[in-house]
């Protein structure tokens, strides 16, 4: 496959070539006039391939068609190929019909291939991997969904909003003190295909830009027999690698349509339509040739006259039974849930679940204003899952709701940026199998209260004569028990203390304007702000009789005393340092 695509844009757009033993001639057209397009070669048999000669796409030479069309924009094939072949030996007890996958990678080339394998019954099974370009730095590893893999530690992060993420509580070292080198990242975004890297190590960067087009898409329409979508009737449509690998799923809407955009251009899907009726499955159906075919709900393993569909290719499907007057049996097998649910950024309630009930849990939830809840947990062998949080306690995972990104086979989740005000949240948490079956949904309760107290009341009179006044205070909110108040600033030099209502109050020194702070808090330990001004003046106090008050200055002035009541022990009190008085007496 031969792709264009333009970042400026976010469109691609292949063509689809096949070797004849010589050189192929292609050609891509109704392309938008930009500068920066990437052109990409992959296949199935071949490494993938950047214009010009490179191994990644960020590295790859920038095709201008701003100014017309581009013309030699030619790949090469490697005349010389490496094989990477061996020998798989399972345990003792070993069934016919065990898988396990061997996947290659190579750090300097970019390369990352994988086979599937199946025993018929045997322990030793072998493999071979083609296609690969000469490297001394392949990494081989091995998974299987029924035996223990490679994979001995994992986490998980939330991107921010301008895409960044940061991954901890990974271990750079293993239990022999050697380094941790083979750690692979995965992305997964909704309706986006996963990407991932591997053979990395704790403290490496490792950047993704995620891009989708028509060439990882299957779409179409649902209908029942009759060709109608009739009312009450959900339709959710599964996709499923060559080998059986449950991929991803999606629903209808209202009018049949559905649109996978999870998918790899390189492969090709089975596609599995389900239809519901009131939660419950009436008709479950592999698309045939002509859109339509029996089910098979024993095995729900592809059966022989199932098609496959590339991406970029519509399908209209109909089901070859009503959907209302049809039932489906109960599942052959649903995996295992998760067990052990902890979560170390939130307090969790009682687990809600029939596998786990009795599981540990407060019945009264401490809030917490961390808007990324992590869960860790348990994880069957070989198994992934759906992770969804919304307020609903009885929220059941299934084909018809299942998130829009494919699940995770980590075994842990973090909620994106949620935001609460002392409301129970829930996580729901339900294992999926390689064969898309769903198991039962484990609803783990949190509560998320990050919004500050609101309705705040912080008063007190615009003016005071004096040193106190009387503050009247409160605020709204749930678990509001806690309040701070401050000359200096807001949470300085005071302690919390438990709200009240009415609160005397002792100001700064000095007069002029003063400033209180006051602040609210809750049990999640939300905080909000509020500031008093006061007008503060200290009244002096009045002058004794026959005083004269501080600062008067007295000059030259001429005083009238009457002699006949005129005696020493009345005198003057003078309330300066130096003092001359002239006393005249008249008759």
């Amino acid at each position: 496959m031969i792709s264009a695509w333009s970042a400026s844009e976010n469109k691609r757009n292949p063509v689809f070539v096949e070797g004849t033993g010589g050189a192929v001639t292609y050609s891509i057209t109704d392309l938008t006039p930009l500068s920066d397009y990437i052109v990409e070669m992959s296949s199935d048999d071949y490494p993938y391939q950047a214009f010009k000669n490179k191994l990644r796409p960020d590295e790859a030479d920038r095709v201008d068609l701003s100014k017309g069309n581009a013309g030699g924009i030619d790949f090469a094939i490697p005349s010389q190929l490496a094989t990477i072949s061996g020998t798989i030996t399972f345990p003792g007890d070993v069934a016919a019909g065990d898988t396990a996958q061997i996947t290659v990678y190579s750090p300097s080339r970019n390369i990352s291939l994988s086979t599937q394998v199946q025993t018929s019954g045997s322990q030793i099974v072998s493999y071979t991997i083609t296609g690969l370009l000469p490297a001394s730095d392949y990494i081989v590893y091995i998974s299987s969904s029924k035996y223990v893999d490679h994979y001995y530690y994992s986490a998980s992060a939330v991107t921010s909003e301008d895409g960044q993420y940061l991954i901890n509580g990974l271990k750079s070292r293993d239990s022999q003190n050697a380094v941790l080198n083979d750690y692979t990242v995965t992305v997964l975004a909704p309706g986006y295909p996963p990407q991932s890297v591997g053979a990395k190590k704790v403290g490496e960067t490792v950047d993704f830009y995620l891009s989708k087009g028509v060439e990882n898409t299957i779409s179409g329409t649902i209908a029942d027999s009759d060709g109608t979508v009739p009312s009450g009737i959900d339709f959710a449509v599964e996709a499923f690698e060559e080998s059986g690998r449950f991929v991803s799923s999606a629903s209808a809407d209202k009018t049949g349509k559905f649109d996978i955009s999870t998918l790899v251009p390189e492969k090709q899907y089975y596609l599995k339509f389900t239809a519901y009726a009131d939660k419950n499955p009436t008709v479950s159906q592999w698309a045939d040739s002509s859109n339509a075919g029996p089910d098979n709900p024993v095995t729900d393993d592809p059966p022989s006259g199932a098609k496959l569909y590339h991406t970029n290719t519509a399908v209209n499907f109909k089901f070859s039974k009503p959907v209302k007057t049809s039932s489906v049996p109960p599942a052959h097998s649903k995996p295992a849930p998760v067990q052990n649910v902890k979560s170390f950024t939130h307090i969790i309630g009682k687990v809600k679940n029939t596998a786990l009930r009795g599981s540990a849990g407060p019945d009264y939830i401490p809030p917490s204003n961390n808007p990324n809840p992590s869960l860790t947990y348990t994880l069957p062998p070989g198994a992934k899952c759906y992770v969804s949080y919304n307020t609903d306690p009885d929220y059941t995972i299934d084909k018809r709701n299942a998130p829009e990104s494919p699940p995770a086979g980590s075994s842990q989740s973090t909620g994106n940026n949620m935001s609460g005000d002392g409301k129970v949240v829930y996580a729901h948490i339900a294992v999926v199998d390689e064969r898309g079956r769903i198991g039962e949904t484990i609803t783990v309760p949190i509560r998320i209260d990050n919004v500050a107290p609101t309705n705040g009341v912080a008063k007190a009179s615009a003016s005071s004569s004096g040193d106190t006044v009387s503050l009247k205070l409160g605020a709204s909110g749930p678990g509001v028990k806690d309040m701070n108040i401050s000359n200096t600033g807001y949470g300085k030099n005071a302690d919390w203390e438990t709200r009240v209502k009415d609160k005397d109050w002792k100001l700064s020194d000095g007069d002029g304007k003063k400033d209180v702070y006051v602040q609210y808090r809750d049990d999640a330990k939300n905080v909000a702000n509020y500031k008093i001004s006061v007008d503060k003046t200290t009244p002096q106090p009045p002058p004794k009789p026959g005083a004269l008050e501080s600062g008067v200055s007295i000059e030259n002035q001429k005083f009238v005393v009457d002699i006949s009541n005129f005696s020493i022990s009345q005198g003057i009190e003078c309330l300066c340092s130096e003092f001359f008085l002239v006393i005249e007496a008249t008759k």
